[in-house]
């Protein structure tokens, strides 16, 4: 039964309107999906309280009722994550994870907006259910590069992966019509492509009869799959160490605090997927159409300024100030740089094609603009 709440959750949050730009786009997106969610409590179909978060704190859900020593960690925590690659995964082959300013600065930027309503300091939001979903949609864009002579470059405020440098983004392309991934050649040698169908499921190939199982050897550990496995050990989770048929109070102390973790593991697999569903309503995403952010000093694959800049633009309709890093593109006019051949008050249209059969997104002949609010 719960197994069944659980897949109502996802698909409550699964269904809502979503468009797909710069992480705290993504985030605001994520705090709309979950205010029309059954996770939220106010949600008359809500499973809160049949699922027991009821008796959670607000702005604590599952945080531990005292710090400890987990992972690699020096210093004791009451709040963190699993990233599991062993499958199935145990409390000793679990590699523990913690919240970090990178989705901190996002969540934010939206409490100062009012898109948080009910908090009123990001250390209360970010404990909290939609935190952790908002946690697991920002994350999902974790990304690094490489450089002269192949060397790593992270530029943001999170903690490196701990199973090795990963670009996320060149998973979050899929053509349902071509049936294709992210289809450059150099991005994928470096980075690894594949179909964001298959790396958002976690299963050797979701789309094909037969191979709809679980890839054991999966890089993502956020997946769908990661989310069912996740509450199932939040439900269960009951360990005996020596083998012995006697639980001691500190085995039982210790299967309570992974539990606890468990639950926000799940909620933020949840938001990993949500994020890619999200990406499927950006038309560059499902055309496997490539955007390099505009700041970067690289166009990625041969393509122009303009398809970089609809990200941008929507980042700067969410925040309501334009990012230094983008200011070359947008300052004064957002539109500026979203056609390349668009230029004075042409610029003020917002050139987007989905009917255009060629990569590009951005055509001359389609003209429609929302002013920020």
């Amino acid at each position: 039964m719960k197994i069944i709440i659980y897949f109502y959750m996802v698909v409550s949050l699964a269904i809502q309107p979503a468009s797909a730009y710069e992480i705290t786009t993504h985030a605001l997106i994520t705090q709309k999906a979950y205010e029309r969610s059954a996770l939220n409590p106010s949600n008359p179909n809500s499973v809160v309280t049949a699922i027991g978060f009821d008796r959670l704190g607000q702005n604590t859900a599952f945080d531990l009722e005292q710090k400890i020593n987990a992972g690699l960690f020096s210093t004791p925590v009451d709040r963190a994550y699993y990233d599991d690659a062993v499958r199935p995964a145990t409390i000793n082959q679990s590699v523990v994870r913690l919240p970090q300013q990178q989705e901190k600065t996002s969540m934010q930027w939206l409490l100062e907006r009012g898109f948080t309503p009910g908090f009123s300091s990001v250390e209360s939001f970010e404990g909290s259910i939609p935190g952790w979903l908002m946690r697991g949609s920002i994350r999902e864009d974790d990304n690094d590069g490489r450089l002269i002579l192949n060397a790593w470059a992270t530029g943001d405020d999170r903690d490196l992966d701990p199973y090795g440098r990963i670009l996320r983004a060149v998973k979050h392309f899929y053509d349902p019509v071509r049936d294709l991934a992210y289809p450059f050649i150099k991005e994928c040698v470096d980075y690894d492509c594949l179909k964001s169908t298959t790396w958002a499921m976690g299963a050797v190939d979701p789309l094909t009869t037969g191979s709809n199982i679980p890839d054991v050897n999966r890089r993502n550990h956020f997946t769908w799959q990661d989310a069912r496995e996740d509450y199932f050990y939040a439900l269960t989770l009951v360990t005996d160490e020596n083998s012995d048929g006697v639980r001691t109070g500190l085995e039982r102390q210790q299967n309570s605090w992974e539990r606890s973790w468990r639950f926000a593991t799940a909620i933020g697999d949840l938001g990993h997927i949500v994020h890619l569903l999200q990406d499927t309503a950006q038309p560059q995403h499902v055309r496997s159409d490539a955007h390099a952010p505009p700041a970067g000093t690289e166009v990625e694959a041969g393509e122009g300024l303009a398809d970089a800049s609809i990200e941008a633009f929507t980042d700067y309709r969410v925040l309501g100030f334009v990012d230094s890093n983008l200011a070359t593109f947008i300052t004064g006019n957002p539109l500026q740089s979203m056609d390349e051949a668009a230029g004075g008050a042409t610029a003020y249209f917002w050139k987007l094609s989905w009917r255009r059969p060629k990569n590009s997104v951005f055509n001359a002949d389609q003209v429609l603009y929302y002013p920020p609010r």
